[in-house]
């Protein structure tokens, strides 16, 4: 009976125990993608070719997080790029350098903004605004710098100018030009690239050269003077040469002999030795020298 009892008092001792113990346990749980909701949107959406700054702005429970990147390179991030709950984030649109729109767009995890930016503005610069060349024409060339993607067509309104290379395009360029030459008075055109124009001027042809006077007749020609005929007399005082073409010194006078000239009393022979005494005639050449027509021994 006694066991009984006692065995009794124990299991209610243990039940009540049991009844007088509280276990707390605390747990911490993320919210579940249903309940972490993000919005998102994007100031301006629309840019100019020069670019700027733009704002994503994100709506989102502080327990959400997020991260935020571009979908383009010329979209760039300057705020933070992971966050957690609701957030203004930067961003910066580079310029546009191609004549054509573009379109991009901003993801925050599962959402985007898109942008979109409008075509860079064509515009034409020429290497220089006006050339010069002379009268002979030639060639010259003027560069034309634009935009890649950019049209451009040149055009001359004068037709001793002739475009030889490059007449249109879509990008930088060298223009070439031939220009012929010029017979009349100085002459200026306009060549126009783009809409931009340069302008090219040539030199006048030069003067023609005048046609010089005719020299002033020539006076008669006087008849020359008939060749003097001499007598010379005389010693031998010199004799060079071989007979019968001998060159004498007689009496002052230079006296020549050849075949066609007379010996008379004396020989070619005697005459060459010298130192013998002559008397001839003959015609003068010049100065004091004769050519002998007949030569003979003095006294013979």
């Amino acid at each position: 009976m006694m066991r009984s009892t006692l065995a009794a008092a124990v299991t209610a001792a243990l039940a009540t125990t049991a009844a007088c113990t509280t276990t707390a346990e605390t747990s911490a749980t993320a919210p579940s993608a249903d309940k972490c909701q993000v919005n998102v949107s994007n100031a301006p959406s629309a840019f100019a070719a020069s670019g700027g700054a733009g704002t994503v702005t994100i709506d989102a429970t502080r327990d959400c997080t997020w991260s935020v990147a571009p979908s383009v390179g010329w979209v760039t991030i300057t705020g933070s790029t992971t966050g957690q709950g609701g957030e203004s984030v930067g961003y910066m649109v580079a310029a546009n350098p191609i004549p054509a729109s573009r379109t991009g767009a901003i993801n925050v995890g599962s959402q985007s903004v898109s942008l979109s930016q409008a075509a860079a503005a064509c515009s034409f610069t020429l290497s220089r605004s006006s050339d010069q060349i002379g009268a002979p024409g030639g060639r010259l060339t003027v560069a034309v710098s634009t935009l890649t993607g950019c049209a451009w067509t040149a055009t001359v309104n004068a037709n001793w100018i002739a475009i030889t290379s490059a007449q249109s395009g879509t990008a930088n360029a060298t223009i070439e030009l031939a220009v012929s030459a010029n017979t009349g008075p100085a002459r200026v055109t306009i060549v126009n690239v783009g809409g931009q124009t340069c302008t090219v001027s040539q030199d006048a042809a030069p003067a023609p050269t005048p046609t010089p006077s005719p020299p002033p007749p020539a006076p008669p020609t006087s008849p020359a003077p008939a060749p003097a005929h001499v007598s010379f007399s005389g010693e031998v005082t010199s004799a060079t040469g071989k007979c019968p073409n001998l060159t004498l010194v007689v009496g002052g006078r230079i006296v020549i002999t050849d075949k066609t000239t007379t010996f008379g009393n004396i020989s070619c022979g005697d005459v060459a030795k010298g130192g013998e005494g002559i008397k001839g005639d003959g015609t003068v050449i010049s100065g004091i020298t004769v050519h002998a027509d007949t030569i003979q021994k003095a006294g013979g």
